[in-house]
Order: structure tokens, then C-alpha cells, then sequence
């Protein structure tokens, strides 16, 4: 399951905002216009801009507060849940129709893509993987900050029986978390 195409824009709109935000905050020589300026900067910097948002979530409140791009209150609405966050390593245990499985801290939670599938980004034979990600809450859902990174980690039998009874448990239980 991936967004709506307007939800998935207004996501990739509101996200570039803010990441903007924070590489002009702290790099006054970098002058991005457009999203695909920003795509197009090294990949290390612009992972550096979003370890920078994601580890000090004022930067939410400082963007809100200046408010550059003037945005609508439920933009800003948005844009402020995102300080409910998840970062870290996630076990990636399986891909559904209707979402992809994170758990975390024997969390269990229910992602989706944001204009593609998940299982388009990650081979489903090599699954369970352990993954890097944030997840955010978007308009209900739980959608990943685009960017997903690989650990290059194998399982034997008995772990991934495991992270199975951790999913089939939350799944009897009603317990899977599709909203932040």
C-alpha cells in the first residue's frame, strides 16, 4: 500500500520544507530552490541534514515558529506530529498488502510507501532484514522519511521463528500500530 499521489506531494512537499530549513539554518552558502536541487546534493550531506532534524526535534518548532514557507495550519499540524517520530534499527518482517511489518522494541507496526510499494525497494526473499529507518505519522498512517537502509545481517531458523511469534502475537492481539 503506498499514499494517495496528492498525499504522497504534499508529504515530499512538506519534508523538503523542512529539510531545507535545517541545511539553510546551519549552511548559509547551500541556496536550494527546488526539490530536485536538494535531491541532487551529495548524499552524504543530505543525510547529515536529516540526522540533524531527526536527533534534536526542535527543529520542528523552530520551522513552525519562523514559518518561511507560510504554510496552512494543517501543514503545520503535519509537520508538528513528526516530533512523534520513531528512529532507529527496525526488523523489517514481512510485507502485506496492506503494509509493511516494522517491529521495534517488540513494537509492531504497520508502514507504508510513500509513492512506492515497499516491496518494490526491498526484495521480499531476503526478508526479515534489519533496517535503519524513521517512521512518521502521516494523516493516520505510518508512512517511512524515504529512506531506508540495509544491515547486512542473516538470520538462522529459531530468531526468525521468533520474530514471527512477535508479529502473529500482535496481529491476534489487535496490537499492530498502523497510526502515531
Amino acid at each position: 500500500m503506498i499514499l494517495l499521489e496528492n498525499d504522497a506531494r504534499l508529504f515530499y512537499k512538506l519534508q523538503f520544507q523542512l529539510l531545507n530549513y535545517v541545511l539553510k539554518s546551519n549552511n548559509e552558502k547551500i541556496i536550494i530552490n527546488t526539490m530536485q536541487e536538494y535531491y541532487d546534493l551529495p548524499q552524504d550531506l543530505k543525510l547529515d541534514v536529516r540526522n540533524t532534524l531527526w536527533n534534536n526535534l526542535q527543529w520542528i518548532d523552530k520551522y513552525i515558529m519562523a514559518d518561511p514557507d507560510k504554510l496552512l495550519d494543517e501543514e503545520k499540524q503535519i509537520i508538528n506530529k513528526w516530533k512523534q517520530r520513531i528512529k532507529g534499527t527496525f526488523l523489517l518482517e514481512r510485507i502485506l498488502k496492506k503494509y509493511a511489518v516494522f517491529i521495534h522494541d517488540n513494537s509492531v507496526y504497520g508502514v507504508i510507501g510513500l509513492y512506492d510499494e515497499i516491496d518494490e525497494l526491498i526484495d521480499k526473499a531476503r526478508l526479515p532484514l534489519y533496517v535503519e529507518a524513521v517512521l512518521l505519522p502521516f494523516k493516520n498512517r505510518i508512512v517511512y522519511d524515504g529512506l531506508i537502509s540495509e544491515y547486512s545481517v542473516s538470520f538462522g531458523k529459531g530468531i526468525r521463528d521468533i520474530f514471527k511469534d512477535i508479529y502473529n502475537t500482535a496481529k491476534n492481539n489487535n496490537c499492530i500500530i498502523t497510526f502515531l
